[in-house]
């Protein structure tokens, strides 16, 4: 039997559709309204970590430093899915594949120094090359956003 079976794929795949749904779908686009995609994707980032604590206090009977670690990584990734989202024209099922395929791989992959070196390379890329900190301008009702700016 394979390490991560079909049923635990589905069981993730339907898990991080369901989030992506309230992270992306519904905050992300009415926080763009206010905010760059910068900012807004760092704001979701920062709730969505700290919606986990409850889930990973249960998990250690404790909350440490590892936790305020794992809340830096989700503003990060905030950032990237914020990214994803934005170049989709507001896919929930884009984000929501990123958000399984984080899932699963950091079960697998070693997480480093290195790693997040990486990510924040990442970060900066796409901050810079799409100008994410200038103002979206959405149509249809919040839906499809326009490669125009304020």
């Amino acid at each position: 039997m394979s390490q991560f079976s079909s049923v635990h794929r589905e069981a993730y795949m339907s898990h991080c559709i369901g989030e992506e749904t309230g992270w992306r779908g519904f905050a992300q686009p009415r926080l763009q309204v206010r905010f760059n995609p910068l900012t807004a994707g760092m704001i979701v980032g920062l709730l969505w970590g700290v919606w986990h604590l409850p889930l990973w206090r249960a998990e250690t009977d404790s909350l440490t430093g590892e936790h305020i670690v794992f809340i830096i990584i989700h503003i990060i990734a905030g950032v990237i899915f914020a990214w994803l989202y934005n170049r989709s024209k507001a896919s929930i099922l884009a984000v929501g594949i990123l958000h399984a395929s984080a899932n699963v791989s950091l079960r697998f992959l070693p997480v480093t120094a290195f790693f997040f070196i990486l990510i924040i390379i990442l970060i900066i890329f796409v901050a810079f090359s799409d100008r994410m900190w200038r103002k979206v301008v959405y149509t249809d009702r919040n839906r499809h956003i326009s490669n125009t700016v304020k």
